[in-house]
């Protein structure tokens, strides 16, 4: 089934799934919604997202890579990748299965976690994309890295803020589990976060919180930080978005959007996952 949408289909999309990003020419992916009748633990076991639609299942041979170059063969790195949101949490769910035949978890610093083998997740809530770095930290993107603990000690990062920021990658807003235990061959990274459109030095309270809604699309882009046998060098980046997404550390523009599908179970506008499900195949 074909996960990326040409442009000719955006314009029919828009009119289904209600507002969109600006930036129509990166890739849409979908989050199935999660509800008590198909509920995920974070335990970095992915036996509870069997239920979702395979329509929505990510694999290496839907991503591109960040850095503009091929990606590495299948026997150097391989994945599969699922993404959920949850109405009555307020969270968004990652859960992937990485096959990575060498794996580098080394880096002393969280700050470097992109030298190492990792997941980042690029987030643009309310997806009004722009250059994030150039204004105050916490504002309209964040760039997060999810890394199993090495040298460094640490399991998530969240990149260019200072320390007093990091609680958005501490419980409760950011719950992560994985499995380490069949390195350098596969390993498994689950992930349950809150989504902000400000983050705030001083904490929650005084941060805006995005409130996830069925239909709505957000920019959000999972990319993997792929080290091989040079320590400390990046070989490839496989992601959600494209060729072009290599800005996403400052630039929320070039990074892909996922729409968050209402459960078929959940009473829902006209705007069905049936409907959208059918222009996916």
């Amino acid at each position: 089934m074909k996960k990326l949408w040409i442009l000719l289909v955006v314009a029919f999309v828009i009119s289904l799934v209600g507002s969109v990003s600006a930036f129509e020419g990166f890739p849409t992916w979908y989050a199935s919604e999660i509800t008590a009748a198909n509920p995920i633990t974070i335990d970095a076991s992915l036996a509870d997202w069997s239920w979702v639609d395979p329509a929505t299942i990510i694999t290496s041979d839907d991503l591109q890579d960040c850095l503009g170059g091929e990606l590495p063969p299948k026997d150097d790195f391989d994945c599969v990748l699922y993404v959920g949101w949850s109405r009555s949490e307020n969270m968004i769910y990652v859960g992937t299965q990485v096959m990575d035949d060498i794996f580098n978890n080394d880096c002393p610093e969280p700050g470097q976690a992109y030298m190492d083998d990792n997941l980042e997740i690029i987030i643009d809530a309310n997806n009004d994309g722009g250059n994030y770095r150039g204004v105050p930290v916490g504002g309209p993107a964040q760039q997060t890295a999810f890394h199993i603990p090495g040298a460094g000690g640490f399991q998530a990062y969240y990149h260019w803020a200072p320390e007093e920021m990091q609680w958005i990658t501490h419980e409760p807003w950011a719950i992560l589990a994985y499995d380490d235990s069949n390195v350098p061959d596969v390993y498994i990274y689950e992930i349950k976060i809150a989504i902000w459109d400000n983050v705030d030095p001083t904490g929650p309270d005084n941060s805006e919180r995005h409130i996830c809604t069925a239909d709505e699309t957000i920019g959000f882009q999972l990319q993997y930080d792929e080290v091989d046998a040079e320590p400390d060098t990046r070989d490839h980046q496989p992601c959600t978005g494209t060729t072009e997404s290599g800005a996403s550390w400052n630039d929320a523009s070039v990074i892909s959007n996922f729409v968050l599908l209402p459960s078929p179970d959940v009473a829902v506008q006209a705007s069905s996952w049936g409907s959208v499900k059918a222009l996916m195949k």
